[in-house]
């Protein structure tokens, strides 16, 4: 009986978190990309620092790869599914609701994506063999402003690579 009035609480309350979002595509941009770079940079920094001398180029590599600061960064929402992309890559496209769903990275790389959209964020989790990055969304009340706060956790790394970037309209 719980779940049955947790999920009717949740059906209720996406559509009034959507309703907050803009309907029309929204872009931001980058408000300082060498910022955010600088930020990602430090964010790996921390993560590998206490690795050995071999293993820490490998992973700074991959890291690097897998963590970029992007220019610009479009969210469109259609039919219960929102899409994400980041520059011309190719967009992440899941339902509004969490569901996960596999996608693939442009380097063939193969994920289990989920987006979840709630009234000021959304929280996006790809998962792959080694390891789970987690992206959240947030905006600001008028949808000019945009962080995005990345966290990548690995058992191959010591500690998590955390960062925040930021975008406006």
């Amino acid at each position: 009986m719980k779940k049955i009035i947790f999920l009717l609480i949740v059906g209720l309350l996406i559509p009034v978190g959507l309703s907050a979002v803009p309907k029309e595509d929204m872009v931001w941009k980058s408000s300082g990309h060498k910022k955010n770079k600088a930020k990602i940079e430090a964010g790996i920094e921390k993560a590998i620092d206490d690795m050995n001398f071999i293993t820490r180029p490998i992973a700074r590599s991959k890291l690097n790869k897998a963590n970029i600061a992007f220019k610009s960064i479009k969210i469109k929402f259609v039919d219960g599914k929102v899409s994400i992309q980041q520059d011309s890559r190719t967009a992440v496209t899941s339902p509004i609701d969490g569901t996960k769903v596999k996608w693939t990275r442009e380097d063939g790389d193969v994920f289990k994506v989920s987006q979840k959209v709630s009234e000021t964020k959304i929280t996006q989790i790809f998962r792959g063999e080694s390891g789970k990055k987690t992206m959240i969304y947030k905006f600001n009340k008028d949808f000019s402003v945009m962080w995005v706060s990345v966290r990548v956790d690995s058992p191959k790394l010591p500690e998590a690579v955390i960062y925040t970037m930021k975008y406006k309209r």
